[in-house]
C-alpha cells in the first residue's frame, strides 16, 4: 500500500487533505532519478498552502538530493558544479523570485542540461579567453506561483495543480490543528 503510506506520512508531517496533490508531488520529487524527470508548478492564491504542501513533501527527499532556493538569478544555474543537479530536486520557493532564470529552468527541463560559454581573463596571460560551463541534469523542479497569467512557454514544461481552499478543507485544517493542540 505505497500510495496509502505516502499519504500517512504526509499526514504526520501535518499535511490535511490533498490527496492527489501529495501524491503528484511525491511522484514529481522521486521523478528525480529517472532519464525524464517530471516537474511541478503549483498555481493557487495567496495564503492558501501551496508552499507548505511544497516543503511538506520534499521532507522525504533525502537531503544531499534537494536544492531548494527562496530566489534565483538569470544566471546562476549556468555556474552551478557540473553535476549539481543531476538527479536532484530543483525546488524554488515561488517563480516571483526566479523570473529572471525561467528560461534556464525550462532548458534545464527540457535539454536536460545547461550550457554556458563566457569569456574570462586568462590570469596568466592576460588574453580573453572563452570558457564553457555545462551543468548536467535531469533535474525535477518544483514551483509556486499565485500568478495564473505565466507564460505558457513556462507552463507547458509543468505538471500544474492547485491546492484546495474549500470551506470543507478550511475545516478539515481547523479540525487536525485543534486535535494535534489539545
Amino acid at each position: 500500500d505505497l500510495a496509502g503510506e505516502i499519504l500517512r506520512d504526509a499526514e504526520k508531517l501535518g499535511l490535511v487533505g490533498e490527496e492527489t496533490n501529495k501524491l503528484m508531488a511525491y511522484l514529481v520529487m522521486t521523478s528525480r532519478k529517472m532519464d525524464d524527470p517530471l516537474a511541478l508548478l503549483t498555481l493557487s492564491g495567496s495564503g492558501a498552502g501551496k508552499s507548505l504542501m511544497q516543503d511538506t513533501l520534499l521532507q522525504l527527499c533525502p537531503d544531499e538530493d534537494l536544492v531548494k532556493v527562496t530566489a534565483l538569478t538569470d544566471r546562476a544555474l549556468f555556474y552551478k558544479g557540473e553535476n549539481a543537479l543531476k538527479n536532484k530536486v530543483l525546488a524554488i520557493e515561488e517563480v516571483a523570485g526566479a523570473e529572471g532564470a525561467a528560461y534556464p529552468i525550462r532548458n534545464l527541463i527540457s535539454s536536460k542540461k545547461l550550457v554556458i560559454e563566457s569569456t574570462v581573463k586568462n590570469p596568466l596571460t592576460g588574453k580573453l579567453e572563452t570558457q564553457v560551463n555545462t551543468v548536467h541534469g535531469p533535474t525535477a523542479v518544483f514551483e509556486t506561483t499565485t500568478r495564473p497569467d505565466m507564460d505558457a512557454e513556462t507552463k507547458s514544461r509543468f505538471i500544474i495543480t492547485s491546492i484546495d481552499e474549500s470551506p470543507e478543507q478550511t475545516r478539515a485544517i481547523l479540525e487536525a490543528q485543534r486535535n494535534r493542540h489539545t
